[in-house]
């Protein structure tokens, strides 16, 4: 994944050794890492983790939003539903 938005930049970064990706939020005007986007094991979904001292107004975090439910439709996809069969 890399997606740029009006002012965000999501940048994939290397998890070795994991099955789930992770994603660096950084700041297109001071490049400058803001957050991570991660899968939580203990919520069995992917979460924003911001800096400490971090300001969002909405229109970043609709573009965070956006992300996340990205990674979450493709990881239901890799992932058969707990009701379901596989076959």
């Amino acid at each position: 994944m890399d997606r740029k938005t009006k002012y965000l930049w999501f940048r994939e970064i290397e998890n070795p050794g994991r099955k789930t990706r992770r994603v660096q939020v950084i700041s297109l005007s001071q490049r400058m890492p803001l957050a991570d986007i991660h899968w939580y094991g203990a919520w069995r979904q992917y979460v924003f983790d911001p800096q400490p001292d971090t300001t969002w107004n909405n229109g970043c975090l609709l573009d965070v939003l956006s992300v996340l439910d990205e990674l979450r439709a493709e990881q239901r996809r890799k992932t058969p539903s707990a009701g379901r069969l596989a076959i």
